[in-house]
């Protein structure tokens, strides 16, 4: 918006630009942020002391009551990727969304970054329970084909021959470590999804 100012004849106006806060002052970089004098970024793995984990997106500031008729105060929030929580009255433990990240493991207050062993237990009971892994580099799930999964096998250099079937077995030992329900086994296999990308398989070229 335009704004046009008079200026009496003789005077001089001396025009100051205003700093803007950033939206999340705790927000130190497009993928790391800081909360109580720790740096985190996107990808970590945080945890606190009931043993409830998350795949970190970002902290945020929101607005929160504790009580309905407590007045809202602001508290940094983690969004997550995955979440990972030990027990609850459903009974479930792992909590995935792939298209966005979500809340839901309440505020940063008293996580912390999580050690190799915590991470590898995460994600065990995430190919455990979802079968999901997680890319840290790309920031990425990955889904791990599991058996009755109707899926799409293929052999290095011969993906124009990719087939659809049902997955039966798995070996990792094998060289051809997917047996199909035609009674093959494969050195690749991914969960069918669609047409589009069975296609895309069958165009693939060899590296």
């Amino acid at each position: 918006m335009k704004h046009v100012v008079d200026v009496p004849e003789g005077y001089m106006i001396k025009v100051v630009k205003e700093d803007v806060e950033p939206k999340n002052s705790n927000e130190i970089s497009d993928n790391q942020f800081e909360f109580n004098g720790v740096v985190f970024k996107r990808g970590d793995v945080i945890i606190r002391n009931d043993g409830t984990m998350g795949i970190l997106e970002s902290i945020q500031k929101r607005s929160y009551s504790p009580m309905p008729f407590l007045p809202l105060i602001d508290v940094d929030v983690p969004v997550v990727y995955a979440a990972f929580v030990p027990s609850n009255k459903k009974g479930e433990r792992v909590f995935i969304n792939i298209d966005e990240a979500h809340h839901g493991i309440g505020t940063m207050k008293g996580y912390r970054h999580a050690t190799d062993e915590e991470k590898s237990n995460m994600l065990k009971a995430m190919q455990e329970e979802k079968h999901f892994s997680y890319d840290f580099l790309q920031n990425d799930f990955k889904y791990i084909p599991t058996v009755g999964d109707l899926c799409i096998f293929w052999d290095n250099g011969s993906e124009s021959e990719a087939i659809i079937a049902e997955l039966t077995c798995t070996d990792n030992s094998d060289d051809y470590p997917f047996l199909s329900s035609t009674g093959s086994g494969y050195e690749k296999c991914v969960k069918f999804i669609s047409d589009n990308q069975y296609k895309a398989i069958l165009n693939e070229e060899e590296e």
